[in-house]
């Protein structure tokens, strides 16, 4: 097992770039200008709710994957850096995996690293005493709510147009979620190639890697809902 876990069997670097894919070009036929039918256009969006659902499925069900990524029992405060731990230990590891994430057509935008440190820190800011196993526990939830509803899609066929608009803002939820996916698969390949092999990543780095995960995760998942302890409730943003 590498430093950031195994690589998956079943939901792999090369099936997650194609259900991703997959996504942008159903998303691009069927929103805008599109000149398809209404009956093409559920065609389309059903079959990627079903690929979707597929993949979402196989993803929850890897318990490499999910006990790869299960952070250590502290506070979430505690595992975020400051800027300079960003700098020196982080920036350099995450660099390679976004290379290595969009050589497999996976696209990370440039600002997306910035954006989702400052979604984990107001987190921790708001919450100091929420724990990283509160998170872990609460990203696998926004998770089975995501896959229930886009395989609930994808079994209807003939849509409204409200439905219709639905299953648009799912896949693309859902993309956003194969990216953080694809994360320590990327990261796992980047630790085992010859740039990295002599670097040791130390029980910190993977916590706060693990951390960031997960809160990307559940942010991604249910981008509607405040990520807060259990006790405080779900919150519409």
């Amino acid at each position: 097992m590498h430093a950031f876990g195994a690589i998956m069997a079943a939901v792999t670097i090369d099936r997650i770039a194609a259900v991703h894919a997959t996504i942008t070009e159903t998303v691009i036929k069927t929103t805008g200008n599109s000149t398809l039918s209404k009956e093409e256009k559920d065609d389309l969006l059903a079959q990627s709710c079903a690929e979707a659902c597929s993949l979402l499925t196989d993803w929850l069900g890897d318990t490499d994957w999910w006990s790869g990524q299960r952070p250590g029992d502290r506070t979430i405060a505690d595992s975020v850096p400051d800027q300079q731990d960003y700098v020196r230990f982080l920036d350099p590891m995450f660099r390679d995996a976004f290379v290595a994430c969009r050589q497999h057509g996976i696209d990370i935008t440039d600002s997306y690293l910035e954006e989702a440190r400052k979604r984990l820190a107001d987190t921790a800011r708001r919450h100091r005493k929420m724990r990283s196993q509160q998170l872990y526990e609460l990203a696998r939830q926004h998770v089975v709510v995501l896959r229930n509803e886009i395989c609930e899609l994808a079994g209807e066929l003939k849509t409204s147009q409200s439905r219709r608009h639905r299953a648009v803002r799912l896949l693309r939820n859902v993309q956003k979620v194969l990216v953080t996916i694809a994360l320590p698969i990327v990261l796992a390949m980047v630790a085992a190639s010859p740039h990295q092999m002599s670097v040791d990543v130390t029980a910190w780095q993977r916590d706060v890697t693990n951390v960031f995960v997960m809160h990307e995760v559940a942010y991604n998942a249910q981008p509607s809902l405040q990520i807060a302890p259990p006790h405080a409730g779900p919150q519409i943003r």
